[in-house]
């Protein structure tokens, strides 16, 4: 588990565009103590609304794709977490 938190900040560290821009979470609320005790401006938010650099949100549901494409185009890092059926069968190794 060590190996993808560490992942995970990397990654949040990337998107972010400025050090003093908020992480918006949607639905992965487990990660925003993780962002909180790493320094990160963090809030849980029921949808994409512009109000922060990064997005984070699963891939399970596409409501604001468009809206999230535009996004990202503008310079707004995005976090998609999601995980195939299948892969932990496949992947038992790791």
């Amino acid at each position: 588990m060590g190996h993808i938190l560490i992942f995970v900040l990397n990654a949040v560290e990337w998107l972010t565009p400025d050090p003093e821009s908020w992480v918006g979470i949607k639905t992965l609320n487990f990660l925003g103590g993780l962002l909180k005790r790493a320094g990160y401006r963090v809030k849980i938010v029921p949808s994409y609304n512009g109000s922060v650099g990064v997005f984070c949100c699963d891939a399970y549901d596409d409501e604001q794709a468009e809206e999230l494409v535009e996004f990202v185009r503008r310079g707004g890092g995005l976090l998609i977490a999601g995980q195939a059926c299948y892969t932990p069968h496949r992947l038992s190794w790791i």
